[in-house]
């Protein structure tokens, strides 16, 4: 299932986010709420790391941990999107 979605990813050394990696969240999901975009990337947190445990392959390795980076930095980023909404919907 990953690998299909791979075919999809561009690993680019200088940057590490999910938009610049994913064309799928680039161009579709980032463009939904931030209820569905969390839920996108905890998929993809969940179905990245099953498929880490599964190969031994190094650069397949490397690869998904890069993706993992990018989705941890990038749920942190949505979370805080939610954070600041709340404060600011008190005001």
């Amino acid at each position: 299932m990953i690998f299909n979605l791979l075919k999809h990813l561009k690993f680019l050394n200088s940057r590490k986010d999910l938009i610049s990696l994913d064309g799928l969240y680039k161009d579709c999901i980032s463009k939904l709420p931030l209820e569905y975009r969390i839920n996108y990337c905890q998929s993809l947190l969940y179905t990245t790391s099953e498929d880490l445990k599964k190969h031994v392959c190094e650069t397949k390795r490397k690869t998904l941990k890069k993706l993992l980076q990018s989705i941890h930095i990038e749920l942190k980023n949505l979370n805080n999107q939610i954070q600041n909404n709340a404060i600011k919907s008190k005001y």
